[in-house]
């Protein structure tokens, strides 16, 4: 599809060329018509050449014209159309023909004139023949005006359809080129219509929030950029809704989800404080029991909050990792003294084995506080599905480019149908909702948020003998 301007002028080539053809084929037939019907077009000269005819006429008969009785032997040389004649004697005295006032004012003048030719107006000429006798006695003339421009002659039978054909074949140029011009014009408007139209119907369908449409038009002008580019706007409005329509599904999901989670530890915490104030107060057995089941369930609901609002934050584009280099081992170690504490409590068995090889060491850029709250999140989760007389291992080994992660416990492991989303929001299996009250199902989500921050990966699995297991990749950068 070539330009706008580029269809104009190709257009208007055709309309101008089509229009001229067309002409000559008119003009041509027209001239054709005429030759075919009797008719003949005149040159300038055409009635000139009929004098010589009429002058042999003159000079053979001689002073016979002047008798009006031999009228029809010049009438059958002159063409009336376009030759008109007198004939008058030697004093000029008009005698007959189809000339009634040859304007020659005596003899004397007629002898001025004898074998004279000249204008007597516009495109009209005069040429005056002498009538003499047989002795070469002058006795009269004959004088003829004829036409000098260029005409046409028909048979009558035209009649005065002639003049309406000539002012037909005359107008047909613009007749064409505005039959033309209205032909092209026509198709030329087709071809805009339906873009045209396309970009209405979608501009409506935008205007109802309908974006689920796209554009078949295509081509090079201009208007094929301008649906492209009207179709890439509503592409990206359509993708930019989505991101709305997908976050405010997000947000409602997670106000439903505090919610229901935070209905529990509330529960719990208006019911002992309306045991409280119904008389607890004055039982010493019932006040620490009650206040200690506040406490944990006010904690419940506050450490609620704080993951919903981590999460928040980790989801914002503005979010950005305070990466600093970070020596494996020795972070490994500070975890590990913390975890040794809680699982003995739990009388299960905690193994964390560092990287062997610490020519790496410095290579690794982290943000230590968002990691030390991804191994807190993987590491409590371990904890709450591993039983008494279990075991917990963490380790670490260098790769080729990566530091590689692995958290394995020996509980319950993921349920089998959720291993493919253990990592999306909100997503608990039946046990731990059952058997561990206050998590709203965001442990696994934040690690993957930070893990994807750092440019690495995180999986899950099960191993041969039923338990979990996390895997983490930390890339190296030099």
């Amino acid at each position: 599809m070539h330009s706008f301007k580029r269809q104009f002028i190709t257009y208007f080539v055709w309309v101008i060329g089509a229009s001229l053809a067309l002409t000559i084929v008119v003009w041509g037939a027209f001239i054709w018509m005429q030759s075919y019907d009797d008719g003949v077009f005149r040159p300038a000269n055409y009635y000139e050449k009929q004098i010589p005819p009429i002058r042999k006429l003159v000079e053979s008969e001689g002073e016979r014209l002047l008798d009006k009785e031999n009228q029809s032997l010049i009438e059958r040389l002159v063409d009336e159309k376009g030759i008109r004649y007198a004939v008058v004697d030697r004093t000029g005295q008009y005698r007959y023909g189809s000339l009634p006032d040859p304007n020659i004012r005596g003899g004397r003048e007629l002898i001025s004139l004898l074998n004279a030719s000249g204008m007597t107006g516009m495109g009209r000429a005069r040429n005056v023949l002498p009538v003499v006798n047989q002795s070469g006695e002058l006795q009269g003339a004959v004088v003829i005006n004829y036409t000098l421009s260029v005409g046409v002659t028909v048979r009558s039978k035209l009649g005065p359809y002639f003049g309406l054909l000539v002012i037909a074949v005359l107008f047909s140029p613009f007749l064409f080129v505005i039959l033309f011009a209205w032909l092209f014009g026509r198709r030329f408007g087709r071809k805009l219509s339906r873009p045209i139209e396309e970009l209405i119907e979608g501009t409506r369908r935008v205007q109802q929030r309908d974006l689920d449409f796209s554009f078949s038009y295509e081509g090079t002008s201009e208007m094929a950029q301008l649906m492209k580019a009207f179709d890439e706007m509503r592409r990206e409005l359509y993708l930019s809704l989505q991101r709305e329509w997908k976050m405010e599904q997000r947000r409602r999901e997670m106000v439903a989800a505090l919610a229901h989670d935070l209905r529990t530890p509330l529960a719990i915490v208006q019911g002992h404080v309306e045991g409280l104030l119904d008389g607890g107060m004055n039982r010493p057995d019932r006040l620490q029991r009650y206040l200690t089941t506040i406490d944990k369930n006010t904690k419940r609901a506050i450490r609620l909050v704080q993951e919903m609002n981590q999460v928040s934050e980790m989801e914002s584009p503005q979010f950005r990792l305070n990466r600093k280099p970070v020596e494996m081992n020795r972070f490994m170690e500070e975890i590990a003294q913390d975890m040794q504490q809680l699982c003995a409590e739990q009388q299960i068995e905690f193994h964390c084995i560092p990287p062997a090889d610490q020519q790496a060491e410095g290579a690794l850029l982290l943000d230590g506080d968002r990691l030390r709250q991804l191994m807190d999140n993987l590491l409590a989760n371990s904890l709450r599905f591993t039983p008494s007389g279990g075991t917990i291992t963490w380790k670490a080994e260098w790769k080729a480019h990566e530091l590689e992660m692995s958290i394995t416990d020996t509980g319950t492991g993921f349920p089998a149908h959720m291993l493919d989303s253990v990592f999306d929001k909100f997503v608990q299996g039946d046990a731990s909702r059952s058997q561990y009250q206050g998590h709203a199902g965001l442990g696994l989500y934040m690690a993957k948020l930070i893990m994807r921050k750092h440019g690495g990966g995180i999986q899950a699995a099960n191993t041969p003998e039923g338990g979990a297991r996390i895997t983490l990749s930390f890339p190296l950068r030099r």
